[in-house]
């Protein structure tokens, strides 16, 4: 309901529009002195258009390879420093190589039976659910006297009701997640983050104080995704599931997990 609500809020005060944009960011590896060069190519090749002279284009060959040259030691001593500087941190490292191979994105067709098909083959919890009812089943019952003595350990307390939280703790948490919008989510992060938190205080109180987790919050929208790019696309069994969740469905496990510890069991001496 709240989704709903937030959604049609959304499409009446800001609709999608269609807008063409144009990017003028330079790339980092493009230094000044390449600019310079490229003007200079520009002022030979208007010099070699207006004359017939030989000798201009010749000039104008030569800069051309000179930049094409310059360009390539730019752009190849950029990435060597990038990776060099980044082989302690996985995700930037494999974005960059991602970047420089371009790995052919391979898609599986769509139509509405192989959703079916995905949803089949990656529905694993009958499979688990029936290989552990057949281990238990087939399995021998163990004498009492072989299993090892448990240690004295104390007592858990026992939970009977979740703490509530302030607007404070919402903002915190909500703040200390990433800004990335998900298809699920109703609206942008960023508005999320700035305007809807103390309502959000109330939504996850009442969802605490009642043991019910939102159901809206339990859908992921599922992306199947080659586990290599060189592998068939036909076959299912080659894909992962990638499960992309709401961006506020994470937040009520944070604040289950995050003020209580669970205390830990007093270590035995060997």
């Amino acid at each position: 309901m709240l989704n709903n609500i937030l959604s049609d809020s959304l499409d009446s005060l800001a609709p999608w529009k269609t807008s063409s944009v144009t990017f003028t960011n330079s790339a980092p590896w493009y230094t000044p002195e390449l600019r310079s060069m490229k003007q200079t190519g520009r002022q030979l090749e208007r010099l070699d258009k207006r004359t017939p002279l030989t000798v201009h284009a010749e000039t104008f060959k030569q800069h051309i390879s000179s930049y094409r040259d310059a360009l390539l030691a730019a752009k190849s001593a950029y990435f060597s420093s990038l990776i060099n500087n980044t082989n302690r941190n996985p995700r930037i490292l494999f974005s960059t190589v991602n970047k420089l191979l371009q790995p052919p994105a391979t898609k599986p067709p769509s139509s509405p039976t192989l959703c079916n098909f995905f949803l089949v083959n990656f529905n694993k919890i009958a499979q688990i659910n029936s290989s552990l009812t057949d281990t238990i089943n087939n399995s021998s019952p163990t004498s009492p006297a072989l299993l090892p003595p448990l240690p004295d350990l104390p007592p858990f307390p026992s939970l009977t009701a979740f703490s509530l939280v302030d607007s404070s703790t919402i903002l915190d948490i909500i703040t200390a997640s990433k800004t990335t919008t998900r298809s699920l989510d109703p609206l942008p992060t960023t508005l999320t983050k700035a305007c809807l938190f103390p309502h959000l205080t109330t939504l996850f109180n009442q969802s605490l104080s009642l043991g019910h987790f939102p159901t809206v919050y339990k859908l992921a929208a599922i992306t199947p995704v080659l586990k290599k790019p060189t592998l068939d696309p036909v076959n299912l069994s080659n894909y992962r599931p990638i499960s992309n969740l709401s961006s506020l469905s994470k937040t009520p496990e944070r604040i289950v997990s995050g003020p209580t510890p669970h205390p830990s069991p007093v270590q035995q001496p060997l």
